[in-house]
């Protein structure tokens, strides 16, 4: 079967309340499957809502695959890597959404930088009903590579995982997503990612990630595994920083997990 240029991996588990409007947001950029893979991974949700949702809105674009069981949050992102088919992996959050451009515009960016094998946008907050909320600063002005990625990204999460495309042979290469980590898997990954490659940048706001009380981010926030896996996070970079500046690295990202988790706390007293 011909390789095509993207896998798009929406992973599900129980919630399905935003999910017609996330496929919905693929769809309305679908180049073709020649060209894109669209695949939803249900973690043995306990109900077939996601795979009747699926054959309602697209069954013959859309592949469905049930885990037998819960594999968890890394797992079942692991089982994507294994099912993809794209030369470039991205996933999709079943309650978030893209914008329009994206796809074609980080396509245009990768192919105009091939020296690197990752590459995210800017992105937008919104609330429970859609309406955008706030756009995180950008990284750089201008389309292109962000020569210091290492250095910003190891010291604090500044991506949001649904605007962050990879190769798949780097996510091999790399042994996929950490099973150690149940809440900041995706920071732990980029911080890999940025020591193995140049990573590139557009800063138009081309996805917007959904704010709502029942999101997995809420619930492991209430319970305090985001705190704690936060700091596991820096102490499994230290694999990934040079020696000469890994402590001072180090100290500045436990800085930023200090502040995190009191903004997280000042949010949830709210």
């Amino acid at each position: 079967m011909e390789e095509p240029f993207w896998t798009v991996i929406v992973p599900v588990y129980n919630r399905f309340d935003y999910l017609r409007e996330t496929l919905d947001s693929v769809l309305a950029q679908d180049p073709g499957p020649s060209e894109m893979q669209i695949l939803v991974l249900d973690d043995a949700s306990e109900s077939p809502e996601a795979e009747t949702l699926v054959r309602e809105i697209a069954p013959e674009r859309i592949e469905f695959v049930r885990q037998p069981r819960n594999l968890g949050l890394a797992g079942n992102w692991n089982s994507g890597i294994d099912h993809a088919r794209g030369r470039w992996i991205h996933y999709l959050h079943s309650d978030d959404v893209i914008l329009p451009e994206f796809y074609v515009s980080i396509r245009d960016l990768v192919t105009a930088h091939p020296s690197v094998r990752a590459a995210f946008s800017g992105y937008q907050s919104m609330d429970e009903a859609g309406r955008a909320r706030s756009t995180a600063p950008p990284e750089r002005d201008t389309p292109g590579i962000i020569p210091d990625w290492l250095e910003r990204i190891s010291g604090g999460q500044r991506v949001q995982c649904h605007t962050m495309v990879v190769q798949r042979s780097l996510y091999l290469e790399l042994g996929g997503f950490s099973a150690q980590h149940p809440f900041a898997l995706d920071w732990e990954m980029w911080v890999r990612v940025a020591a193995h490659t140049p990573v590139a940048y557009h800063p138009s706001p081309f996805a917007r990630y959904r704010v709502h009380g029942g999101s997995e981010t809420g619930r492991l926030q209430k319970s305090g595994e985001s705190a704690r896996d936060v700091f596991r996070v820096t102490e499994a970079m230290r694999a990934y920083l040079p020696e000469t500046d890994r402590e001072r690295l180090v100290a500045r990202a436990r800085a930023w997990c200090t502040d995190y988790v009191f903004r997280s706390a000042a949010r949830l007293l709210e």
